[in-house]
């Protein structure tokens, strides 16, 4: 549905009001069947569909079970909150170019989220490359061409190492079917081949989740573009490589982590500490935003190399109840930036007088994200610590 509808838009170039109408429409579109999705994975179990008529392992295979249409639900509502912002507060030129864009990465991102193999999780990948890249570069302000030169470079050497790991486990278990992989990695234990690949995939999925010591292309991304669409990236596309290291190191390849785990759980500490220390020396909001990713990400991944039932499902709820409080804090950072005129946190006092909505939906979200009770936060926090603890 997004991508029909960013070939509409492509189709009708120009026309402001209606690439409007049409993107709230096909978002709105999204949003009820993602829902109608949920609601039928929830009654029914696992959906799966075979396109093109080639049976798996051999076809194109999208599934959507629990987890995948969580995501796809939660992205939904985010998507709605960014093309709202962006059709109410974006200037024509601008707009012009970011709607269609912005609903071929909802396209991309939607992807990953429901493939069944890894050579499509590829593909969608690259789809949310190119989307994104053009979503940065809309402005054309040398210090935007510089960020997004950073972050194109480093995605295709991603890309490079994702493809690489893909080959590797087609060669080791001679399937890229997910499913099929799970079954025949299980029978590998200890293997170094599986090992070498997990790495290369680390790497490739690393660098799309920014943990460190592949983080550095974000805060600049992130901080430069435009508003609207900054609460879509802060909230979705890190996340999308988070989703991905769950699917393939926490469900696929599951076999004995001996080596991989010590180098996760030390990537997650360290992406925390980082974050939270970048942060700290910023001062514009939406840089210390932006460094939160970085560090929130950490504790996503610190479940899953725990490598337990309970640690992956820690996991994946934070990454669920973060996505949308991330989305709010961008969100609520672009009001305070339009109304305010700038972003400086230093020249932001007296706001909870001028505009006390603002700065009362800015300090819910933050209170959440801080884990602070009973906000839920504080509840993903405490989760990830029992499972921790109970090791």
């Amino acid at each position: 549905v997004p991508l029909l509808g960013a070939l509409v838009l492509i189709g009708f170039w120009g026309n402001v009001k209606l690439a409007k109408i049409v993107s709230l429409v096909t978002v709105l579109i999204v949003v009820v069947l993602a829902f109608h999705l949920l609601y039928k994975v929830w009654c029914e179990g696992i959906l799966v569909t075979n396109l093109g008529d080639w049976d798996a392992p051999f076809g194109i295979v999208l599934v959507a079970d629990l987890f995948a249409v969580l995501m796809v639900s939660v992205t939904a509502l985010i998507s709605l909150m960014s093309f709202t912002f962006v059709v109410l507060f974006h200037d024509t030129t601008r707009g012009n170019y970011i709607h269609p864009f912005l609903l071929m990465l909802l396209s991309g991102v939607n992807g990953v989220f429901m493939t069944g193999d890894l050579f499509n999780l590829f593909v969608f990948f690259e789809v949310t490359l190119l989307s994104s890249y053009a979503l940065l570069v809309i402005g054309a302000k040398r210090i935007q061409i510089e960020a997004a030169f950073k972050y194109v470079v480093i995605n295709v050497m991603a890309s490079a190492s994702l493809l690489i790991g893909i080959g590797l486990v087609y060669g080791e278990v001679g399937t890229l079917n997910m499913a099929h992989i799970a079954v025949r990695s299980a029978a590998l234990e200890n293997n170094g081949m599986l090992t070498v690949a997990s790495m290369f995939l680390l790497t490739a999925f690393g660098v799309k989740s920014a943990i460190v010591p592949l983080h550095f292309w974000l805060p600049g991304a992130y901080t430069y573009i435009s508003s609207g669409v900054a609460v879509f990236f802060g909230a979705v596309l890190t996340k999308v490589g988070v989703y991905s290291m769950i699917r393939i190191f926490g469900l696929a390849l599951n076999y004995e982590h001996t080596l991989f785990q010590p180098i996760m759980l030390t990537i997650a500490c360290l992406s925390i500490l980082i974050g939270v220390l970048g942060a700290l020396g910023q001062r514009d909001l939406r840089t210390i935003l932006s460094w939160d990713v970085i560090s929130q990400v950490g504790f996503m991944l610190l479940g899953l190399s725990l490598f337990t039932i309970g640690s992956v499902a820690a996991s994946i709820f934070f990454m669920l109840q973060y996505m949308p409080t991330k989305a709010g804090l961008f969100l609520v950072s672009g009001l305070i930036e339009r109304s305010s005129g700038t972003g400086n946190i230093y020249r932001l006092g007296g706001l909870s007088r001028i505009y006390p909505w603002v700065a009362g939906m800015f300090l819910i979200f933050a209170f959440s994200v801080s884990g602070i009770p009973p906000f839920a936060g504080f509840w993903a926090k405490l989760g990830l610590l029992q499972v921790s603890f109970a090791l």
